[in-house]
Parts: C-alpha cells; sequence; structure tokens
C-alpha cells in the first residue's frame, strides 16, 4: 500500500518541512472525493486537482481537522482515508476525526490488507457455504437475471469485504457484467454507485497470485 509520501508532488519531495501540517492530508482527502465520485484519477495526477493546491488549503475552513488527522495518523493517513472514503467518498474531514467507527473501520481494514488471502478464504466460506452457493447454482449468487446480486448485498452488509469482492472481481469482471445487467429504465442507483467506486478501488488493492485465489474459488464452488 502507497504511503503519503508516494503522494507528495515532485516539487515538495526533499522539502516537506516547508509543507504546512495537515496540508498533505487535505489534498488527497480531496483527491480521494474526486476520484471515487468522478472520472478522476488519482493515479494519473498525483493526488493533485485544481481545487487542492497550498493557496486553497491557507483558506480551508477545516483546516484543523486536517491538522489533527495527520498528526495521528501520519503516513498512514493514505490508507485510513482510502478505506472510509471507499464507503463514503463525500464523508467530512470533522466526522473522521471525531466518530470512532473510522478509526475501527481503519484498524480492521489494516488486518484484512495485510492478511488478503485469510479474509478471502474466510468471507468465501462465509458468504458461498453457508447460503450452499456451489458451482451449479452460483449464477443466481454472482449474476441473477432479474433483482439485485445476492453477493451485492453480503458486501453492502459487511458480510463480504470490499476487498475480496476487488478479488473476485479481479477473477471474474463482475463490476462490467453488473454495470451491464444494470442498464434500462429499471437501473438500480445504489448499485451504479457502489459499482463505480469499488471499481476505482481497484487500483489501491495489489492482490499478488491470482491464480491461487481462483483455486479457492473453485475449490470452494465445488464442495
Amino acid at each position: 500500500m502507497p504511503t503519503l509520501q508516494d503522494y507528495l508532488s515532485q516539487d515538495q519531495k526533499g522539502s516537506t518541512s516547508d509543507i504546512p501540517i495537515g496540508y498533505e492530508t487535505f489534498r488527497i482527502h480531496t483527491a480521494l472525493r474526486a476520484h471515487f465520485t468522478s472520472k478522476y484519477d488519482f493515479f494519473k495526477f498525483k493526488g493533485l486537482t485544481k481545487n487542492n493546491r497550498p493557496s486553497h488549503y491557507e483558506t480551508c475552513k477545516p483546516r484543523y481537522y486536517y491538522n489533527r488527522l495527520e498528526k495521528k495518523y501520519s503516513t498512514n493517513i493514505l490508507g485510513f482515508l482510502i478505506c472510509n472514503m471507499v464507503i463514503d467518498p463525500t464523508i467530512f474531514a470533522g466526522a473522521l476525526l471525531e466518530d470512532e467507527k473510522y478509526d475501527k473501520r481503519f484498524k480492521a481494514w489494516i488486518g484484512k490488507t495485510e492478511s488478503l488471502r485469510y479474509t478471502f478464504d474466510q468471507d468465501i466460506k462465509r458468504c458461498l457455504e453457508e447460503k450452499n452457493i456451489t458451482k451449479s447454482n452460483c449464477k443466481d449468487y454472482f449474476f441473477p437475471s432479474n433483482g439485485v446480486p445476492i453477493l451485492f448485498n453480503d458486501v453492502l452488509t459487511g458480510r463480504m469485504s470490499t476487498e475480496s469482492f476487488i478479488i473476485l472481481d479481479s477473477l471474474m469482471g463482475i463490476c462490467n457484467k453488473w454495470n451491464a445487467l444494470n442498464k434500462g429504465i429499471h437501473e438500480n442507483p445504489l448499485l451504479t454507485a457502489w459499482t463505480f467506486r469499488l471499481d476505482k478501488y481497484h487500483k489501491f488493492i495489489e492482490v499478488q497470485n491470482i491464480e491461487d485465489y481462483r483455486q479457492s474459488l473453485i475449490t470452494t464452488l465445488n464442495k
């Protein structure tokens, strides 16, 4: 997982002492909001937008919160913001600091991303085996011809982690297929919004040995 230092603009690297405390958190928070709600690409533009330059920070009202967030999470601020903003990309800086649920989510996220294979295996076992989903009936779980996919409900309720979903999407192209199924007069706006955010979350999750995950999924479906 990249750190805050990885996304300092090139002219700022090596001179971080000149950057006001809180500015980098403000910059990344603003960029992630754009990344998860628009066509803006956080990676392409290195977390820079037309609205998060140093001059904008000087007139930013919630500077107090950005200052405290940066002091609290230091170089972990990128991960803290990512895991919370993929769920709610419009979350206010003050809420991130004052509501402890965001810190709890971050700590859980660290555990999940550091043990990604274990997380995936447990999620698959919980969501597939408990529902008796097998190779013969898995289409209804992943890609039903009508209604909201059961998998989507599992993601919404937290039974399937967003990280495990990203792995499944890498294996099966779920987001593209859901988008195709969800077009038309009966389009589900919640599914549309979540699919968009989850697709944008992909680049933040590094999955190694993807074929091992494929084999794990096949083994579970064949039981």
